[in-house]
């Protein structure tokens, strides 16, 4: 029958598809599965029907509470896979649009892709991204949604007959819609009167009579949180009662589902809850043989704000219901996540409780998931792994991960995890523990897998670890000398370049703190690898190799050992020749290695064009490498003779003069570091130049543009961001620091630190340099006779604390009055910003000069008080401030 109400409804949605889209997540799970089905037809011009994208259970029951299951059918066709992708994408309701398709479609297709995803994201889109007025991109569809959005907000004042045709419910889920927008920026008064409106536009018609009675039910409640938000729970709960007492799952299912919860609250909000109010909640029983069901929501609530024994029976629950239906991937995440939230509730039981048992549990969970990212995230304080972690704990780790064959890659990942997240925890005593996690990461580095693929690259993750344990960990280094050498040893006999040079990092990060012989071991075996390179290697392994010959510890067995230098040193020229991108490192090794190594690999003519080839990279101001080249030219001057120092100062000028155009140099976010190397050895430049006018002339000369490039940056801060994708919206606060510091290191060294001032001034005014720039500014500013007090006063924490060292060191052994009044200076504004464990030093110096506070002076009571409420510093401060407070005189 043509008036059908299922022949009405899939009309109007064919009528206007991407209207309907907008709203979509307003529609119940019948009405959803029709504009499927219209959409599917409409866009392939009824080549195609939903049954030819999926199987799919057709919702039953009361519209309001169906569900829809879909399962893909496999396709073929581009266009027919990104139709298929874009109703399962609405399904899944993340709110994350598919991507478009390959180019193989035509213009007809093209056109609805563009459409579909269009009106996607305006369904997702915040109030600042719906649009205001028609911009006229897109096709007539496309904006005519767009319109009925603009005249959806106009609607309170009465706009509302603009929002399109039939049926009403449309225009009243539109204006829905925007109320909703209204409430996501916090306009609830706004969001009141959208709804308000919208439940009177709604009418009764022929087709749509459930819609319009859900969608009824729905305005009420939203127009009771509206009320709550603008008027209180007094305001809002006769509402929802009223809506509560008309419902009942036969009638009003809906109603009964959703509003009784908030009710509740809200009756408790206004103190008219008694512990006899008879809680009238509904409840839901979803699909329970279906997986996904059985969701984290109950348990991450739970454990967010710390209510453990709810989350853990939560996710208990959760858990045995994923494995008794099979789930094998969602029980991994549920693990996950229980392993979390035991971690982190015996971190806030850590002196009170200690339950080696539920640690054991955390540890089984962690690494039964595999899920070395959330591994990775949890927080591992030292206390926590001082007192639960031992061999016992590592017995059993070892033994998780090979209980289950099948998984035993997985697993193996989150095991690794753990040891490095544990030795970049553990206490520094714990050197035997520390030995055997580290020989056990050497040994996973040696034989596991490198696939490059994160799901089995059990090797390779071993190798980051090492490296991130060796780089801050320093004082483990010692303890693995022989277990490192055998994992480099191995590596390089039988796997690829790339697995090779992140052995050789990682090896690189321990090589300082190794014994003698480990080092040197270490060194034998990259000497060697270099003498098989070929020319022009592969670069990763070069830069890797020349990092750790290069490195203090290989430098230091090569003091001491003739035969050992001469090795080491034709292995750096070999490697500073055999590539393009290192040959700047062969001028920082004329500074250090035997001459004769260096003739005997290359001779004048070939210096004579590399050196030419790294000039020419020092006036590129486009490259990245431009600072790199300048650097290498500047540190052997001699070498590169007068034309190459003057090609590194132009270098430099083009680099500082881009920060005014349009589009900074790449260079620029490390050029400060030819402005330090000038300031500490400028002079010692311009002695092997023989000291010419010209030097002198050059390097003043970049004062000016200096300058500019701060005044530029007082006005575009994000000079100082860098290269990143997507584009950062903050300046690189570490940039800015080590600019201002370069900056006032060369102005010292030139004496013109008056001439910048008023540019560092400009640019210290904008609030995105200013904590950057404080910091550098205050260690290293003028020397003055005193401290200036006025400027300390200001100083936040981290730029106070920041410059402490420097100030003290200053003061250093006088006993002077000066010396007194700048401590007392000091002292005074850590009471204001502390306490910190740097106050130490300030304290005992106080305490050695004579100065003393009044223990009863506002500052220092509270200062007093804040010591005791923190058990690490207290122990430690208070014997030092009761020095300075207690002999006050």
């Amino acid at each position: 029958m043509p008036d059908a109400p299922h022949a009405i409804r899939l009309e109007a949605f064919r009528t206007r598809p991407l209207h309907w889209i907008v709203v979509h997540h307003l529609l119940s799970a019948d009405l959803m599965r029709e504009l499927a089905s219209a959409i599917v037809e409409a866009a392939s011009a009824g080549k195609l029907g939903l049954h030819d994208l999926f199987e799919d259970i057709e919702p039953a029951g009361p519209p309001t509470t169906a569900s829809w299951f879909i399962a893909a059918r496999a396709t073929e066709a581009p266009f027919t896979d990104f139709l298929s992708r874009f109703v399962t994408t609405i399904v899944w309701r993340g709110d994350d649009p598919p991507s478009p398709p390959p180019d193989e479609i035509d213009e007809r297709e093209a056109e609805w892709v563009r459409d579909l995803i269009s009106a996607f994201e305006l369904s997702s889109a915040g109030m600042d991204a719906t649009p205001n007025h028609l911009d006229g991109q897109g096709s007539d569809p496309i904006n005519d949604a767009k319109m009925a959005l603009v005249a959806a907000r106009r609607s309170t004042d009465g706009g509302e007959a603009e929002i399109g045709g039939p049926p009403a419910l449309l225009r009243a889920l539109f204006v829905k819609h925007v109320g909703d927008l209204d409430a996501d920026v916090d306009d609830w008064k706004g969001a009141l009167a959208h709804y308000s409106t919208a439940e009177r536009l709604l009418t009764d018609e022929t087709g749509w009579e459930d819609a319009v009675r859900t969608t009824r039910d729905i305005l009420v409640q939203s127009i009771a949180m509206a009320t709550w938000h603008v008027s209180g729970p007094d305001a809002a709960a006769p509402l929802l009662e009223a809506l509560v007492e008309r419902s009942g799952l036969e009638t009003a299912p809906l109603a009964t589902l959703n509003a009784r919860f908030d009710l509740m609250n809200a009756t408790m909000a206004r103190g008219s809850f008694s512990t006899v109010w008879p809680d009238r909640r509904a409840a839901d029983y979803l699909a329970p043989l279906v997986i996904h069901s059985h969701n984290l929501d109950n348990a991450m609530t739970y454990a967010s704000v710390g209510q453990f024994r709810q989350a853990h029976r939560w996710f208990w629950a959760t858990l045995r219901r994923q494995t008794a239906l099979g789930g094998t991937v969602v029980s991994w995440a549920t693990k996950a996540h229980y392993g979390r939230s035991i971690v982190d509730e015996l971190e806030t039981l850590l002196g009170r409780q200690s339950l080696p048992g539920q640690f054991a549990l955390a540890v089984r969970m962690l690494v039964e998931s595999g899920r070395t990212e959330l591994v990775e995230k949890t927080d591992w304080s030292e206390l926590l792994v001082e007192t639960y972690v031992d061999d016992a704990v590592l017995d059993e780790l070892f033994a998780i991960v090979g209980r289950s064959p099948g998984t035993a890659l997985k697993r193996a990942l989150a095991a690794t995890a753990l040891r490095r997240e544990w030795l970049l925890a553990l206490p520094t005593d714990r050197k035997g523990l520390a030995h055997r996690m580290l020989a056990d990461l050497a040994e996973e580095a040696r034989t596991g897998a490198h696939t490059g693929m994160a799901s089995t690259n059990t090797g390779g993750l071993a190798l980051r670890a090492l490296k991130a344990v060796g780089r801050e960990r320093p004082e483990f280094r010692t303890l693995a000398g022989p277990e490192v050498v055998a994992m480099l040893d191995g590596i390089l006999a039988n796997r690829s370049a790339i697995t090779i040079s992140e052995a050789v990092e990682a090896a690189e990060q321990f090589i300082d703190g190794l014994d003698p012989q480990s080092a040197k071991a270490l060194c034998k075996i990259v000497i060697d690898l270099v003498g098989r390179l070929p020319q022009e290697a592969a670069w990763p392994v070069t830069r890797a190799a020349t990092r750790l010959l290069g490195s203090a510890g290989a430098t230091r067995l090569a003091r001491d050992d003739v035969a050992f230098r001469r090795e080491r040193s034709v292995a750096l020229v070999k490697l500073a020749l055999n590539s393009a991108q290192e040959n700047t490192g062969l001028l920082y090794l004329l500074r250090d290695v035997d001459p004769s190594v260096v003739e005997g690999q290359i001779d004048g003519q070939g210096l004579a064009a590399i050196v030419d080839g790294i000039r020419r990279r020092a006036v590129e101001p486009s490259s990245s490498a431009a600072t790199g080249a300048i650097h290498a030219l500047l540190v052997a001057p001699r070498v590169a003779g007068s034309d190459g120092i003057a090609d590194a100062l132009r270098g430099m000028d083009l680099i500082l003069r881009s920060a005014a155009g349009k589009l900074s140099s790449p260079s620029l976010r490390d050029g400060y570091e030819v402005l330090l190397l000038l300031a500490r050895h400028g002079d010692a430049i311009a002695e092997d130049l023989g000291s010419p006018p010209w030097f002198a002339e050059q390097t003043r000369a970049l004062i000016e543009p200096l300058r500019d490039m701060w005044l530029a940056a007082a006005s575009r801060p994000l000079i100082f961001a860098g290269f990143a994708i997507p584009p950062l919206s903050v300046p690189n606060r570490v940039t800015v620091h080590n600019w201002t510091f370069a900056t006032l290191a060369f102005a010292k060294w030139l004496g013109v630190l008056a001439e910048l001032a008023p540019a560092l001034d400009a640019a210290a005014s904008n609030l995105a340099l200013a904590e950057g720039m404080s910091v550098a500014r205050a260690m290293q500013g003028p020397a003055a006779a005193a401290i200036d007090a006025a400027a300390v006063t200001k100083e936040r924490a981290d730029t106070f604390y920041a410059a402490l060292g420097e100030r003290l060191a200053g003061i250093g052994p006088r006993t002077d009055d000066d010396a007194a009044t700048d401590v007392g200076v000091l002292l005074d504004r850590s009471m204001e910003l502390g306490p910190r464990g740097e106050d130490a030093a300030l304290l005992l110096a106080a305490w050695r000069l004579g100065v003393r506070r009044d223990p009863d002076g506002q500052a220092v009571a509270a200062y007093t008080a804040k010591l005791r409420n923190d058990p690490k510093l207290r122990l430690s401060v208070s014997p030092l401030l009761s020095r300075v407070l207690a002999e006050a005189e």
